[in-house]
């Protein structure tokens, strides 16, 4: 391992990596990429890498060939790095990609899988005529009201809930002990700010994670509620095309005319 993080250690043996990653190339053009070095500089690089397992040389004639190998580095990984922690470690990754870009991006290239590691961002507002505080009220008070049961997992669901507390859950009430958790709330500045951390499992489009908000604002004589959205995960393209309208369903046609009403 003492070996690995030494050949790591040099940003030159790091681009030297970076050159290989899409396949092997002779000691000339790697030599080629690098044309402050000399050629004797180059291969005491490749020395390193290849006394740390990091690259394979195979000889054809007169030619070196030079093969990235995976290997210690995904034994190192694995060394650290636990099957519960990989998945938000990477999700962790696809946000700050996102949000250091500002753009939807695959953290991988393009696989012809329509699912592949996405990240999304979903805004959205919608006005409502009622007081700020009678929509938080039933926003997070009243849900089962409002909630669309065409949303619910389960047949058998007898009401939807919100607990209005760091730590609360945003669950499924299935009768008994039984149910489902959507999410955990994160963050509650009421009347105006409600946060969530969810989960998207296999079976309802994931494995994903979201980071979502309800803020409710004056806007005039009524109200006006946004919706924001982070979704990180496996999406597909369908997925991520049905995240805004879900939301929109929802609050549009659920909690709005249920609060008009009252």
């Amino acid at each position: 391992m003492s070996k690995l993080w030494r050949a790591l250690s040099s940003p030159v043996r790091r681009r030297i990596l970076d050159r290989l990653r899409d396949g092997p190339k002779s000691t000339s053009e790697l030599a080629a990429d690098f044309p402050k070095l000399s050629r004797f500089a180059v291969m005491q690089h490749l020395g390193v890498l290849t006394d740390a397992r990091l690259v394979l040389v195979r000889r054809e004639g007169r030619y070196r060939f030079n093969y990235l190998n995976a290997v210690p580095l995904v034994q190192a990984y694995e060394r650290w790095v636990s099957t519960y922690a990989a998945p938000m470690a990477h999700g962790a990754l696809a946000l700050k990609n996102f949000l250091e870009g500002g753009t939807s991006m695959s953290t991988t290239k393009p696989r012809k899988d329509p699912t592949e590691f996405r990240a999304l961002q979903v805004e959205l507002e919608v006005k409502v005529n009622a007081p700020p505080q009678q929509v938080w009220d039933a926003m997070v008070n009243r849900t089962t009201h409002w909630w669309c049961k065409d949303f619910y997992t389960n047949p058998a669901t007898k009401g939807f809930h919100i607990e209005p507390r760091p730590g609360g859950r945003m669950y499924e009430d299935w009768g008994g002990d039984n149910g489902a958790i959507w999410a955990t709330v994160l963050t509650v500045d009421a009347p105006r700010r409600i946060q969530f951390m969810g989960h998207l499992t296999k079976q309802y489009g994931g494995p994903a994670h979201s980071i979502f908000q309800f803020a409710v604002e004056p806007s005039g004589q009524g109200s006006v509620v946004k919706i924001s959205d982070t979704i990180f995960g496996n999406l597909s393209e369908d997925q991520v095309a049905k995240m805004d309208e879900g939301w929109r369903m929802l609050f549009e046609e659920g909690l709005k005319p249920y609060v008009e009403a009252k």
